[in-house]
């Protein structure tokens, strides 16, 4: 799966410390930062940062590992809770 983070922009530049990880956060920040320099000449918008991917990390693969841990949990009920 692919991480994703928003990066504010002013007029194409990166704008410092302006990193969000929700799509409706940097939505709701750009819009705000939008209405307050209306006529000044100052455009903010955002754009998506691909932070890390790995191919591994499918919607199947963790699917099957939900699948796998819901066994393992049922199984350890029936045989009466955790031993230690």
């Amino acid at each position: 799966m692919t991480k994703v983070s928003y990066v504010v922009t002013l007029n194409n530049k990166e704008v410092p410390s302006g990193e969000y990880v929700s799509y409706a956060e940097v939505n709701n920040v750009v819009k705000h930062l939008n209405e307050d320099s209306k006529g000044t000449g100052y455009h903010f918008s955002y754009v998506t940062k691909y932070t890390d991917y790995d191919p591994e990390d499918t919607p199947e693969r963790r699917e099957k590992a939900r699948d796998h841990a819901r066994k393992v949990l049922a199984s350890i009920k029936e045989r009466g809770g955790f031993i230690r």
